[in-house]
């Protein structure tokens, strides 16, 4: 009974490193532009009309909003589409991905509610944090994703500290700059995506 059990162990060990070595194809290249393309228009929502959001709550809630949004529609998408593309391995490797992804989703949601309790005035940090534990997120992605991740990791956080910089001089969070750094970020990672899966098609 126990070398049964070992060997159950062991094939679910072999299957959770072959799962976290291969590359993840659950994320849509198309989702992820089109949340970058949504930034991009809030942002400029926000610049251009800034009475839609005039306290900074408001603007963090707006931006709160459309990262958490975008998350659960991306772990949603990549549980239901890996089913069609990794067979067996789709919930090891979408468990492997979303391992990954969940504990800094966890602590950029605890920031912003302990920021709202117990020190509003500092809710500016709030955005480039998200933005730097979305690069952190990337680079948990790279045994996953195309190498060229980590490249996406390193525009988040230049961008978390860029938005740092400029929210410290203010005390706000600038709309534009969270645009751009959300839209570039995830058109680049639609990219990388993209020509992935064009290889992935293509015959060798």
């Amino acid at each position: 009974m126990q070398d049964v059990e070992r060997a159950i162990a062991e094939i679910a060990g072999i299957r959770s490193r072959l799962a976290e070595s291969s590359q993840f194809r659950g994320y849509s290249p198309e989702s992820l532009g089109v949340i970058g393309m949504i930034a991009v228009v809030l942002g400029v929502v926000l610049a251009v009309r800034p009475a839609i959001a005039p306290t900074l709550a408001a603007q963090v809630l707006a931006w709160g909003t459309l990262m958490l949004a975008a998350s659960v529609s991306l772990t949603v998408e990549a549980l239901v589409r890996a089913r069609g593309r990794h067979g067996a391995l789709a919930l090891d490797m979408a468990r492997a991905v979303l391992k990954g992804m969940l504990p800094f989703t966890v602590t950029g949601a605890a920031t912003a509610i302990a920021l709202v309790a117990y020190a509003p005035a500092a809710l500016w940090l709030a955005p480039a944090l998200w933005l730097m534990l979305v690069g952190l997120v990337c680079f948990s992605w790279k045994p996953m994703m195309p190498d060229a991740i980590v490249w996406a990791g390193v525009w988040y956080l230049g961008a978390g500290i860029a938005l740092l910089v400029m929210g410290g001089r203010t005390g706000q969070t600038p709309p534009l700059a969270m645009a751009a750094a959300i839209g570039i970020g995830h058109l680049f990672i639609a990219c990388l995506l993209h020509h992935a899966e064009r290889d992935a098609r293509t015959p060798t």
